[in-house]
């Protein structure tokens, strides 16, 4: 989003924000394939900030909270082990 916001739409700024953001993933060694995908989308349907918080965050959010309802479900396993 922040290169579709400084450069704005161009063929090849779909390349550098995927590239941006695939770099900053493998120097934070949290390398993830669909955050690729989602830098591609970011750029190419033009979105502004609010795209973090919605769908992405909501995402991250709900898979966290389905995450820690499946796994609490059995007496045997508990997670998280402690919060933060």
């Amino acid at each position: 989003m922040l290169v579709y916001q400084l450069i704005g739409s161009q063929w090849w700024t779909i390349a550098l924000g995927v590239s941006l953001a695939i770099f900053i993933m493998n120097l934070t060694h949290t390398l993830h394939p669909p955050g690729g995908a989602t830098a591609f989308v970011a750029v190419y349907t033009g979105q502004d900030f609010s795209y973090i918080l919605a769908p992405v965050g909501l995402g991250a959010f709900m898979l966290v909270l389905i995450a820690v309802l499946v796994n609490n479900c059995s007496s045997q396993i508990k997670y998280p082990d402690f919060w933060y």
